[in-house]
């Protein structure tokens, strides 16, 4: 069972606020600075940047093989202690690579507001003419 964590509470105040942070400056890059410099290959540094994190994350976390196991699902032979360690290195390999999330969840949130923008933005701006 995967149980969703309140990344407001004590501790998680600051990853929560870099995360806000983070995703209004790539934001802003993204939209202004293809506008104003005209630097069109800026959608396509992003892509490369993401899918790299992504790809380093899933890699570091091998492959979240680590994480949340239960006695069934290891090999038989192991120990009690054996699977313990076995959770706990996941959860440090996570712990110690989330401020990738930082990055890779606001990239992930700009692609998703530029398709909604190519989609839909004309159908918007008709509603305010």
């Amino acid at each position: 069972m995967i149980r969703f964590q309140n990344p407001f509470r004590k501790g998680q105040t600051g990853l929560a606020l870099l995360l806000i942070f983070n995703t209004a400056w790539l934001a802003t890059l993204y939209f202004v600075l293809p506008a104003v410099l005209y630097f069109p290959y800026l959608p396509f540094i992003y892509l490369a940047i993401g899918g790299a994190l992504i790809v380093w994350f899933v890699i570091y976390n091998k492959g979240f093989t680590h994480r949340r196991k239960t006695p069934e699902n290891l090999p038989i032979g192991m120990k009690k202690d054996e699977i313990e360690a076995w959770n706990a290195e996941g959860e440090r390999l996570f712990r110690r690579s989330r401020w990738a999330l930082t990055f890779i969840i606001p990239i992930l949130l700009v692609f998703f507001a530029d398709l909604i923008y190519l989609f839909f933005g004309q159908i918007v701006a008709g509603w305010f003419q």
